[in-house]
């Protein structure tokens, strides 16, 4: 099917950890998905996170907004496990707020856009919300379960949350074109694992995943798992029991196993664990059927992320883990070469490991 016959986005779920969250290397990927498929809008939008960042979407909070879980990135059931798609839900106190504006470039004047919130609203909760020049006060009808609430306005129309009453849960944002493209959904969280999203509530995932259903499911993990005491082999499991689960919500999807990036000892060699990491991430992809891309290749190799650090401008910190800004922005073209032109969701979005 050609990009302009379809009515649906062709949607990217990228599951990751901190090389993900601050959504630098993401938001290069999600440009050449634009080009790609044409630009099809932000996608999921975290509402009321602190410390959150999002390529495309200017996110200003005022008042006290509380999250759970409190540790997002933790490996068992916190709580009734119910985070919606991006693994976290959000709590307005008395007079909080929120506003979402999209940044320019890629949304023009008068481009409708599909704003959706999800929320789960107990008896006495209320929540506004805001655009153009119209209101909508949430609130009337409790739900047990997250329900969506979706609406149209113009790229250039802000979008706000305003606490009323209550503890109202908040789950995010979904921000789309009306006219179908291209979305990259970012999930990263600080810390996670590819166990992470094993712990959020199974049943309540799979229902947001069919809601959302995604074309491409990207996982980006490997970094934290070099730091821990587990057998890698274990790894193995936690990647076939996620992506069977998400195959359960969208049966087939194709997925990208991206393996760690590089990090370093203080002398400047890799961390030694990093090897049977990427050994296990290979290895499960090519189970599963998944392309598979090493980022420590990406970056050079064994040893690549010292001459990193040592680039001028630096592409990586001396934290010897994370990368720069500038290095984010050079891994996530190298990733986003690994894409195919494809316009179709059918159609493998990744070239596969040779």
């Amino acid at each position: 099917m050609a990009r302009a016959e379809r009515d649906t986005p062709v949607r990217v779920l990228w599951l990751g950890d901190s090389h993900t969250a601050a959504d630098f290397m993401t938001e290069r990927v999600r440009a050449r998905l634009f080009e790609v498929a044409g630009a099809g809008g932000p996608g999921f939008v975290h509402v009321g996170l602190g410390a959150y960042r999002h390529g495309s979407v200017r996110v200003e909070t005022s008042g006290r907004w509380r999250h759970q879980p409190i540790l997002p990135a933790q490996r068992a059931r916190v709580m009734d496990g119910v985070f919606g798609y991006g693994g976290q839900r959000t709590i307005p106190t008395a007079g909080a707020t929120a506003r979402l504006e999209l940044k320019g470039g890629s949304w023009p004047r008068g481009q409708q856009m599909r704003w959706t919130i999800a929320v789960r609203l107990a008896p006495g909760d209320k929540l506004q919300i805001g655009w153009a020049d119209q209101t909508r006060t949430l609130g009337a009808e409790p739900s047990e379960k997250p329900v969506e609430v979706s609406f149209v306005a113009p790229a250039e129309s802000p979008f706000s949350v305003r606490h009323l009453a209550g503890s109202p849960e908040v789950f995010g944002v979904f921000v789309e074109r009306v006219i179908p493209g291209a979305l990259l959904d970012n999930v990263g969280i600080n810390g996670a694992r590819v166990a992470t999203p094993l712990a959020w509530e199974p049943a309540q995932y799979e229902r947001v995943l069919q809601s959302h259903r995604p074309d491409l499911l990207v996982l980006a993990y490997g970094t934290n798992e070099a730091f821990d005491k587990t057998d890698p082999a274990r790894y193995g499991e936690h990647y076939r029991e996620l992506v069977g689960r998400v195959r359960r919500a969208a049966p087939a999807v194709p997925c990208w196993i991206i393996g760690a990036p590089d990090a370093a000892t203080s002398d400047g060699r890799s961390i030694t664990r990093l090897a049977p990491i990427l050994d296990v991430q290979e290895r499960v992809a090519r189970e599963l059927g998944c392309a598979f891309t090493s980022a420590q290749q990406a970056m050079g190799g064994e040893g690549s992320f010292e001459r990193w650090l040592r680039a001028s401008p630096p592409l990586a910190r001396s934290d010897r883990i994370h990368l720069t800004v500038a290095g984010y922005d050079t891994l996530g073209q190298r990733l986003a070469d690994a894409l195919l032109p494809a316009a179709d969701a059918g159609t493998t979005l990744v070239k596969r490991a040779p």
